[in-house]
């Protein structure tokens, strides 16, 4: 301890006076100045304080215009003002609630207005334009996926999509990850 005291005392003496002129300072870092308790009152030292952000590693940054709320936000450091929204996934339990017993509707890929009637005891009533009607049935899957079969589209073969929230709608998606379309949903069938 006396040896630490003594060390900061001779560090104390020396002034940039006796530096030599063509020494010039270095980088300056953050400082926080911290007063020592030693023997002799007027030695204060001065401690450098350097600061470094962690590395983050995220998925790369999508370029465009993504509006969607709520949802997970990426930052990446030093991006400048990229920013990256990810859409939030639906789970089971939040597709069962949002679509049983409700109305979802939207505009089909070729243009025309559709909605779908969810029952809640699994049945459904799907229309698309001024006239095709089809009715069928849906469930959800452990893994969130809503699937769904209709008596004359696609031979009823059963379709399943995963649902996540976008903006004040939702959009769906194959299970080969091909965005489908998007669509809202209303209170009651």
């Amino acid at each position: 301890m006396i040896l630490a005291v003594a060390a900061l005392a001779a560090l104390g003496a020396c002034g940039t006076e006796t530096l030599p002129p063509t020494n010039t300072p270095g980088p300056t870092a953050a400082v926080v100045t911290t007063p020592s308790v030693v023997t002799t009152p007027s030695v204060v030292t001065t401690v450098p304080t350097v600061t470094t952000a962690p590395v983050v590693t995220t998925a790369p940054v999508v370029t465009g215009t993504i509006v969607t709320t709520p949802g997970t936000v990426a930052v990446v450091p030093g991006s400048g003002t990229s920013v990256a929204i990810v859409p939030t996934r639906l789970n089971s339990a939040e597709v069962l609630s949002l679509i049983a017993g409700n109305t979802a509707s939207g505009v089909s890929a070729d243009g025309q207005p559709y909605y779908v009637k969810f029952r809640r005891d699994g049945e459904l009533t799907f229309h698309e334009g001024s006239n095709y009607q089809d009715t069928g049935t849906w469930h959800v899957t452990a893994d969130g996926q809503l699937c769904s079969s209709l008596a004359h589209s696609n031979a009823g073969l059963q379709q399943c999509y995963s649902l996540y929230r976008s903006g004040n709608g939702y959009v769906y998606e194959r299970p080969d990850g091909h965005p489908v379309g998007s669509f809202e949903v209303s209170p009651g069938v």
